[in-house]
């Protein structure tokens, strides 16, 4: 077989067949007016799905209400809603172009740290524990999620996913790592509730599974669901690798059928931006969760060269990730053009991932 010949084999994600191993992992890339998707993101994505790449996710798809709001987080204003069903036309013409050439598409549903559950009441910050400072730029949560809040979290992210099927999205991401709301729950250093959803594994992973489920029932069992996750969440008292592998098969029973995994919080002492991690820093966690399932697993941090994307796929064939950040660059993938792309590109998962950017990787 020729060299990285591998990178362009063909994988699925459920029912849903990837031309290659290569994966635009999301990112808030900003180009949006008030949270509608704009001809200018279109066209970012469209240069992607021309250049080959295998899946694009579209990063940062916001499930509650921000209209009006001022969120303390403020990549929140770059992000695509998806609250309302006045945002599906914006979502099917990513699909459109992206099928156009070949590519499939994900969409990310994911709350920061700030929610309210419509636009009638303010927008606060919110957390599975009131007791744990909130990410970047927020403090101290304003509000301890009830139960009853919960439930209509839930809710939301099943619409949600709901209006990306009806706009022609081919698999949901659901985004569970970075200390964004879901992982706060999954986390030991952020969820310390003493009611169903924290304390034990199970407990802690309810409120992702309950998502899941909610998930499957709007959208069908046939609809591919794809979770991002923190490995290590690098906190204080919080999860660490071995927490994740009990998390995963308790999750994996809801119906999931691949995994992308990260590292950290954003505001892990450890630092975990993509701009200052060597090159694969995080691949062995990706590896580690790769023996507890038979789906398919990427990595996600730092993978930028073409020989660091085969070392990964090698082993187990997994993906590849990889998020772009220009157009000659996504065209790197077709046929593996060049091995000389640019250091900033590439990310392997196994399938193929990789994030980089001038935007915020999520």
């Amino acid at each position: 077989m020729a060299k990285y010949q591998k990178l362009l084999e063909p994988f699925k994600i459920g029912n849903v067949e990837l031309r290659n191993r290569f994966v635009m992992l999301p990112m808030t890339i900003e180009k949006v007016d008030n949270y509608h998707i704009t001809d200018d993101l279109v066209d970012f994505y469209e240069q992607r799905a021309e250049g080959g790449v295998g899946l694009i996710e579209i990063g940062s798809c916001y499930v509650c209400d921000c209209f009006g709001t001022e969120p303390k987080y403020h990549t929140t204003t770059g992000a695509c809603g998806i609250w309302d069903d006045q945002f599906i036309p914006g979502f099917a013409r990513v699909a459109e172009v992206a099928h156009k050439h070949g590519a499939k598409v994900a969409a990310q549903l994911e709350l920061c740290y700030e929610w309210r559950p419509n636009g009638d009441v303010p927008l606060l910050s919110y957390a599975p524990s009131a007791d744990v400072p909130s990410g970047p730029f927020v403090g101290m949560p304003e509000r301890e999620y009830t139960k009853e809040e919960i439930a209509q979290v839930v809710k939301q992210y099943g619409e949600a996913a709901r209006r990306a099927k009806e706009a022609g999205i081919d698999i949901i991401e659901i985004h569970a790592g970075i200390g964004y709301m879901v992982m706060r729950f999954l986390s030991k250093y952020s969820n310390h509730r003493t009611d169903e959803y924290g304390g034990s594994a199970e407990n802690r992973a309810r409120f992702l599974c309950e998502i899941i489920d909610e998930v499957h029932k709007t959208c069908g069992d046939d609809m591919p669901i794809l979770v991002r996750i923190s490995a290590d969440d690098l906190m204080p008292d919080g999860n660490r690798i071995e927490d994740t592998l009990e998390i995963i098969p308790i999750v994996e029973a809801h119906g999931v059928d691949a995994w992308s995994v990260q590292a950290g919080f954003h505001e892990a002492p450890r630092p975990v931006a993509n701009q200052i991690v060597p090159e694969g820093e995080f691949i062995d966690l990706a590896k580690q969760v790769k023996t507890v399932t038979s789906k398919p697993v990427f990595p996600g941090t730092r993978i930028n060269t073409l020989d660091m994307c085969e070392k990964v796929v090698t082993p187990w064939a997994w993906p590849v990730s990889s998020s772009p950040i220009r157009p000659r660059p996504a065209r790197w993938p077709r046929g593996i053009r060049s091995s000389c792309a640019p250091a900033s590109y590439a990310r392997a998962a196994w399938t193929t991932s990789s994030s980089a950017s001038p935007a915020s990787a999520r």
